[in-house]
């Protein structure tokens, strides 16, 4: 492991977060989530960060898009259902996948089966664990974290709504 991100939800009903590099154990940067139906992951001011943002595409799908200082970065998708299918990283030319699964924690593959980052969420808490190889770039890999943490989320809460009715 080259890099070591830990993203800590700051409280439960709250949608914003914190970054800490577990290697240096600072704090990198905050982020919060703005919007629900077709939300944006706004990054805040630290660390050469700023103007980074996760736009959710409209509709129900799960397909975002990551910009900085409005220039796309790259795109994040599913594909297939929900143990069947796959996360996708479209990075240029370059795509990375992790197979989906009813887990909380994916590794994402480049075109020769070489794992880039892996991505762990604890349940329900809203904090995860984000590791990167030397290799890879580390906001791609801290995005598309919080881009799967809000999408668990929303199917934690839907999951609730149906099992309340």
């Amino acid at each position: 492991m080259a890099f070591g991100f830990e993203i800590i939800k700051d409280g439960i009903f709250k949608r914003t977060y914190t970054v800490y590099d577990l290697a240096q154990d600072i704090e990198v940067f905050q982020a919060e989530v703005i919007g629900m139906f077709r939300p944006e992951i706004i990054i805040s001011e630290i660390n050469g960060y700023e103007g980074l943002r996760c736009i959710k595409a409209k509709g129900w799908n799960e397909r975002w898009s990551v910009e900085k200082n409005g220039i796309s970065l790259f795109e994040f998708y599913s594909s297939g259902g929900i143990c069947s299918g796959e996360y996708i990283i479209k990075l240029g030319s370059k795509i990375y996948r992790a197979p989906r699964s009813m887990s909380s924690f994916y590794e994402f593959h480049d075109d020769i089966g070489k794992i880039v980052f892996s991505f762990n969420r604890r349940t329900f808490s809203g904090n995860c664990i984000v590791e990167v190889r030397e290799d890879f770039e580390p906001m791609v890999a801290i995005s598309t974290a919080f881009i799967l943490n809000f999408i668990f989320e929303q199917q934690v809460t839907a999951a609730g709504v149906v099992a309340a009715t």
